[in-house]
């Protein structure tokens, strides 16, 4: 899991982080705001050089579910409060060697 810390108005459309997971799905909860997951192309951290790809708006609460393999990312759009939680399943790889995984136990081969 990924807390993001909360955020007034919208993200700056020239400071985008599209990306991909090839080993995971993750999960983007929305429980406050209206969160914006742009799925773009060609990939590029400005979004007025993305093609006009697929944009999905979401108004809180809510959940985006990216499987592995998809480019995505996402923005929060208009004022107020956003809040930004992202779920990784199975646990991201680089969370577990840094000790973020809370309960990383679980996710060990028994003896």
């Amino acid at each position: 899991m990924n807390w993001f810390a909360p955020q007034i108005g919208a993200r700056d459309v020239d400071r985008l982080s599209p990306h991909v997971h090839d080993a995971f799905e993750q999960a983007s909860v929305d429980p406050a705001g209206r969160l914006r997951a742009p799925l773009p192309h060609p990939v590029d951290t400005r979004l007025r050089d993305w093609r006009s790809d697929e944009h999905h708006t979401t108004a809180s609460p809510s959940v985006a579910l990216i499987p592995p393999g998809i480019v995505h990312t996402t923005r929060a759009v208009g004022d107020g409060l956003h809040v930004l939680i992202d779920v990784f399943a199975p646990p991201r790889e680089d969370f577990r060697a840094q000790g973020w995984v809370l309960n990383d136990d679980d996710y060990r081969p028994a003896p």
